[in-house]
């Protein structure tokens, strides 16, 4: 019955990837301070806000408009799977250490 109810406020195309994203990035800050306490976490998120606004401009430019939907959808999963690939490099160097 929840279930039911759940999905009638969240987007069918949500993934449980998408939900584990910020805790992956709050991982990520915790895993990756060092002694004078700096994180990677600033890096890779102007990483990609960069590659965000090359995304824009790239679909400006060839497609000739900007779709919002399939915009946010494709900037997200690759927010996915760059955050996913960091995060378990840095729990394998962790592990190595």
């Amino acid at each position: 019955m929840g279930k039911k109810k759940m999905m009638r406020f969240l987007p069918s195309k949500l993934l449980p990837i998408d939900v584990m994203t910020p805790f992956m990035l709050v991982g990520i800050h915790f895993l990756t301070l060092d002694e004078s306490g700096n994180s990677i976490v600033p890096y890779v998120l102007l990483g990609m806000a960069l590659w965000g606004i090359l995304m824009t401009l790239n679909h400006v430019f060839i497609k000739g408009e900007l779709g919002y939907r399939s915009f946010y959808w494709r900037y997200w999963r690759l927010a996915d799977i760059v955050i996913t690939i960091i995060y378990c490099c840095i729990v394998v160097l962790e592990i190595l250490k």
